[in-house]
């Protein structure tokens, strides 16, 4: 039955009265204090716990029952503080790792809309481009003979010319310190036909064709398109797409071979400008080129560009390096 002694300690305990015996149990009976009563006066009798059990005898006046049992009752109080804090403790740690979970998830969806809506901008503007595409290329007009396909759109145009194929003697014996002696020796290369430029790319050209909307308004149409190698193999790639023509660099081989029948094919230079290759440049290429339709090395750090005035000469450049006097001639 329940004490008729009014105990209170910072533990909440049950408190049970067999006759002269009382015995203050805390929760889960851990911890039990046995205590006889007496007249005006309790005997601490002994004290368990899971662990051991010894025995005091100890009379306490009835008024000071209550701190007494709190001494008693401290090894349990600091277990449970401890097994509270440790409580705490996991559940701080199970409410963090809630937390970056709940994190990383979001961060996961905020990265995966940002992906389907960079998908949905890449399709747009592909669609745009497409659109843009089928627009321009229904706006050329595309003119075909024997030695010349000439193209049309408004008030632009530009002539292709038709290089017939053969045999040819590229570079130089003669070294010199101008030319670094990168074009000896001089070596026979057989050439397919191809088509080259007229002339080389005008601005106004570059204009009617370049999808980006920053171009297409170009100041100073006449003046020739001199921009680094990257910038120009995006034009020549959106010109192919337009036209329908696989449009790209002369090669050295094709270059050199052209130049050397200018007057032949009806080519026009500026001899004030340098005009771009397709080739990776290497000083010792001709000292290993293939005989047939050279295509230059494989890889390499600088890209070749040559000299109307001298067409055996052989320049390079970083292909991201653009100079107001190098410029691009077609090839098909």
């Amino acid at each position: 039955m329940d004490s008729i002694y009014h105990i209170e300690t910072d533990i909440q305990c049950r408190v049970l009265h067999y006759g002269t015996e009382i015995c203050v149990a805390t929760p889960g009976e851990d911890v039990a204090i046995n205590l006889r009563k007496g007249k005006h006066k309790l005997t601490f009798v002994s004290v368990e716990n899971s662990s051991d059990q010894y025995s005091i005898l100890h009379e306490v006046p009835e008024n000071d029952i209550e701190d007494f049992i709190s001494v008693a009752l401290f090894p349990y109080k600091d277990s449970r503080i401890a097994e509270e804090r440790k409580r705490q403790e996991l559940e701080f740690k199970r409410i963090e790792e809630e937390r970056k979970k709940q994190e990383e998830s979001l961060r996961l969806k905020q990265q995966e809309e940002r992906r389907l809506e960079e998908e949905k901008r890449k399709r747009e503007r592909e669609r745009e481009r497409e659109r843009e595409r089928e627009r321009l290329e229904r706006m050329w007009e595309i003119r075909t003979s024997d030695d010349k396909i000439i193209f049309y759109k408004d008030d632009v145009q530009f002539t292709m010319v038709r290089v017939p194929g053969g045999t040819f003697i590229m570079g130089n014996n003669t070294t010199n310190i101008h030319n670094y002696g990168n074009d000896y020796p001089a070596h026979k290369v057989f050439l397919d036909s191809f088509y080259i430029s007229e002339e080389i790319v005008l601005r106004k050209i570059f204009g009617k064709v370049s999808f980006h909307s920053r171009w297409n308004s170009i100041s100073e149409p006449e003046t020739p398109f001199c921009e680094d190698w990257y910038r120009c193999k995006s034009f020549l790639k959106e010109l192919s797409l337009v036209t329908g023509r696989d449009f790209s660099f002369p090669t050295e081989a094709q270059w050199e071979y052209a130049m050397s029948k200018r007057a032949e094919c009806g080519i026009i230079i500026n001899t004030e400008l340098y005009e771009w290759s397709r080739d990776f440049y290497s000083p010792t290429y001709y000292h290993c080129s293939p005989q047939t339709n050279p295509m230059g090395p494989e890889e390499g750090l600088y890209k070749s560009y040559r000299n109307p005035q001298n067409i055996t000469e052989r320049l390079f450049a970083r292909p991201y390096d653009s100079f107001p006097n190098l410029g691009l001639r077609l090839c098909l």
